[in-house]
Protein backbone atom coordinates (compact mmCIF):
# COMPACT_ATOMS: atom_id res chain seq x y z
CA UNK A 1 0.00 0.00 0.00
CA UNK A 2 2.83 2.38 0.84
CA UNK A 3 4.40 1.80 -2.58
CA UNK A 4 1.17 2.63 -4.39
CA UNK A 5 0.71 5.74 -2.24
CA UNK A 6 4.22 6.86 -3.16
CA UNK A 7 3.97 5.97 -6.83
CA UNK A 8 0.87 8.01 -7.67
CA UNK A 9 2.14 11.46 -6.66
CA UNK A 10 5.60 10.65 -8.02
CA UNK A 11 4.09 9.79 -11.35
CA UNK A 12 1.90 12.87 -11.67
CA UNK A 13 3.39 15.67 -9.60
CA UNK A 14 7.16 15.30 -9.63
CA UNK A 15 7.72 13.95 -13.11
CA UNK A 16 7.89 16.80 -15.58
CA UNK A 17 7.37 15.21 -18.98
CA UNK A 18 5.98 12.21 -20.82
CA UNK A 19 9.45 10.90 -21.67
CA UNK A 20 10.17 10.49 -17.98
CA UNK A 21 6.83 8.82 -17.41
CA UNK A 22 7.48 6.46 -20.31
CA UNK A 23 10.88 5.60 -18.92
CA UNK A 24 9.44 4.83 -15.50
CA UNK A 25 6.88 2.58 -17.13
CA UNK A 26 9.51 0.86 -19.25
CA UNK A 27 11.70 0.16 -16.25
CA UNK A 28 8.93 -1.07 -14.01
CA UNK A 29 6.93 -3.02 -16.55
CA UNK A 30 9.48 -4.43 -18.92
CA UNK A 31 12.43 -5.40 -16.84
CA UNK A 32 11.90 -5.09 -13.13
CA UNK A 33 15.66 -5.30 -12.70
CA UNK A 34 18.35 -3.14 -11.15
CA UNK A 35 20.06 -2.56 -14.53
CA UNK A 36 17.41 0.03 -15.36
CA UNK A 37 18.12 2.23 -12.31
CA UNK A 38 20.96 4.15 -13.94
CA UNK A 39 18.72 5.06 -16.89
CA UNK A 40 16.35 7.00 -14.67
CA UNK A 41 16.85 10.77 -15.00
CA UNK A 42 16.04 11.87 -11.44
CA UNK A 43 17.36 10.75 -8.07
CA UNK A 44 13.91 10.49 -6.50
CA UNK A 45 12.94 8.04 -9.26
CA UNK A 46 15.99 5.92 -8.55
CA UNK A 47 15.09 5.75 -4.86
CA UNK A 48 11.47 4.87 -5.62
CA UNK A 49 12.37 2.26 -8.23
CA UNK A 50 14.99 0.66 -5.96
CA UNK A 51 12.44 0.49 -3.13
CA UNK A 52 9.90 -1.17 -5.42
CA UNK A 53 12.45 -3.74 -6.58
CA UNK A 54 13.55 -4.46 -3.02
CA UNK A 55 9.96 -4.92 -1.91
CA UNK A 56 9.29 -7.36 -4.74
CA UNK A 57 12.51 -9.28 -4.05
CA UNK A 58 11.90 -9.56 -0.29
CA UNK A 59 8.31 -10.63 -0.87
CA UNK A 60 9.37 -13.27 -3.40
CA UNK A 61 12.05 -14.61 -1.03
CA UNK A 62 9.67 -14.83 1.92
CA UNK A 63 6.93 -16.48 -0.11
CA UNK A 64 9.22 -18.98 -1.81
CA UNK A 65 10.23 -20.27 1.65
CA UNK A 66 6.54 -20.95 2.26
CA UNK A 67 6.09 -22.59 -1.14
CA UNK A 68 3.88 -19.70 -2.29
CA UNK A 69 6.04 -17.87 -4.82
CA UNK A 70 3.01 -17.70 -7.13
CA UNK A 71 1.54 -15.05 -4.79
CA UNK A 72 4.42 -12.63 -5.46
CA UNK A 73 3.81 -13.01 -9.20
CA UNK A 74 0.16 -11.96 -8.84
CA UNK A 75 0.99 -8.93 -6.68
CA UNK A 76 3.65 -7.83 -9.16
CA UNK A 77 1.23 -8.23 -12.08
CA UNK A 78 -1.41 -6.12 -10.32
CA UNK A 79 1.23 -3.47 -9.65
CA UNK A 80 2.21 -3.47 -13.33
CA UNK A 81 -1.45 -3.03 -14.29
CA UNK A 82 -1.60 -0.05 -11.94
CA UNK A 83 1.44 1.58 -13.54
CA UNK A 84 -0.07 1.07 -17.00
CA UNK A 85 -3.30 2.74 -15.84
CA UNK A 86 -1.39 5.67 -14.30
CA UNK A 87 0.38 6.10 -17.62
CA UNK A 88 -2.95 6.31 -19.45
CA UNK A 89 -4.10 9.05 -17.05
CA UNK A 90 -0.79 10.87 -17.50
CA UNK A 91 -1.24 10.76 -21.29
CA UNK A 92 -4.75 12.18 -21.01
CA UNK A 93 -3.45 14.99 -18.80
CA UNK A 94 -0.51 15.78 -21.09
CA UNK A 95 -2.81 16.03 -24.11
CA UNK A 96 -5.54 17.89 -22.24
CA UNK A 97 -7.83 15.05 -23.29
CA UNK A 98 -11.12 14.30 -21.57
CA UNK A 99 -11.78 10.59 -21.91
CA UNK A 100 -15.23 9.20 -22.52
CA UNK A 101 -16.99 7.97 -19.43
CA UNK A 102 -16.39 4.36 -20.44
CA UNK A 103 -12.68 4.97 -21.05
CA UNK A 104 -12.35 6.80 -17.76
CA UNK A 105 -14.13 4.10 -15.75
CA UNK A 106 -12.37 1.20 -17.49
CA UNK A 107 -8.99 2.71 -16.63
CA UNK A 108 -10.18 4.08 -13.29
CA UNK A 109 -11.15 0.67 -11.99
CA UNK A 110 -7.44 -0.13 -11.97
CA UNK A 111 -6.31 3.19 -10.46
CA UNK A 112 -8.52 2.56 -7.43
CA UNK A 113 -5.60 0.32 -6.38
CA UNK A 114 -8.20 -2.29 -5.36
CA UNK A 115 -6.45 -5.04 -7.35
CA UNK A 116 -3.07 -4.37 -5.75
CA UNK A 117 -4.57 -4.12 -2.27
CA UNK A 118 -6.54 -7.36 -2.64
CA UNK A 119 -3.59 -9.27 -4.08
CA UNK A 120 -1.33 -7.96 -1.31
CA UNK A 121 -3.97 -8.78 1.32
CA UNK A 122 -3.99 -12.37 0.12
CA UNK A 123 -0.31 -12.61 1.08
CA UNK A 124 -1.30 -12.90 4.73
CA UNK A 125 -3.97 -15.53 4.07
CA UNK A 126 -1.69 -18.50 3.64
CA UNK A 127 -4.22 -21.34 3.93
CA UNK A 128 -7.10 -19.44 2.41
CA UNK A 129 -5.67 -17.71 -0.67
CA UNK A 130 -4.15 -20.03 -3.23
CA UNK A 131 -3.73 -19.83 -6.98
CA UNK A 132 -7.48 -20.23 -7.50
CA UNK A 133 -8.26 -17.14 -5.41
CA UNK A 134 -5.65 -15.06 -7.22
CA UNK A 135 -7.04 -16.21 -10.56
CA UNK A 136 -10.53 -15.25 -9.43
CA UNK A 137 -9.28 -11.77 -8.54
CA UNK A 138 -7.49 -11.47 -11.88
CA UNK A 139 -10.58 -12.63 -13.82
CA UNK A 140 -12.34 -9.44 -12.71
CA UNK A 141 -15.66 -11.06 -11.83
CA UNK A 142 -18.74 -8.95 -11.20
CA UNK A 143 -18.15 -8.74 -7.42
CA UNK A 144 -14.56 -7.56 -7.97
CA UNK A 145 -15.66 -4.97 -10.55
CA UNK A 146 -18.38 -3.75 -8.18
CA UNK A 147 -15.84 -3.23 -5.39
CA UNK A 148 -13.56 -1.37 -7.77
CA UNK A 149 -16.45 0.78 -9.01
CA UNK A 150 -17.41 1.81 -5.48
CA UNK A 151 -13.77 2.65 -4.80
CA UNK A 152 -13.49 4.66 -8.02
CA UNK A 153 -16.61 6.72 -7.38
CA UNK A 154 -15.74 7.38 -3.72
CA UNK A 155 -12.19 8.35 -4.69
CA UNK A 156 -13.48 10.76 -7.32
CA UNK A 157 -15.94 12.39 -4.94
CA UNK A 158 -13.29 12.95 -2.28
CA UNK A 159 -10.71 14.00 -4.88
CA UNK A 160 -13.15 16.48 -6.37
CA UNK A 161 -13.84 18.00 -2.95
CA UNK A 162 -10.12 18.31 -2.16
CA UNK A 163 -9.28 19.74 -5.58
CA UNK A 164 -12.15 22.21 -5.39
CA UNK A 165 -10.82 23.50 -2.07
CA UNK A 166 -7.34 23.84 -3.59
CA UNK A 167 -8.82 25.31 -6.78
CA UNK A 168 -7.13 22.73 -8.99
CA UNK A 169 -9.55 23.10 -11.85
CA UNK A 170 -7.52 21.05 -14.34
CA UNK A 171 -7.84 17.78 -12.39
CA UNK A 172 -11.42 18.55 -11.47
CA UNK A 173 -12.35 18.96 -15.07
CA UNK A 174 -10.74 15.73 -16.29
CA UNK A 175 -12.42 13.55 -13.68
CA UNK A 176 -15.80 15.18 -13.70
CA UNK A 177 -16.02 16.10 -17.38
CA UNK A 178 -15.90 12.37 -18.05
CA UNK A 179 -18.93 11.99 -15.78
CA UNK A 180 -20.65 14.97 -17.38
CA UNK A 181 -20.40 13.35 -20.81
CA UNK A 182 -23.02 10.88 -19.61
CA UNK A 183 -25.60 13.57 -19.00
Amino acid sequence: MTMTSTLCPSYFEYSDNMDTKCLVELCILSRCCTDAIDQLPADYMKVLYRAILNLFKETENDLSKQGRSYAAYYVKEEFKDLVRAYRVEAQWAAKGQVPTFDEYIRNGLTTTVYGVIMAASFLGMEEVAGVEEYERLKSNQKIVRAGKMIGRLMNDIVGHEIDFKKEKKERNSRDFQAYRLLV
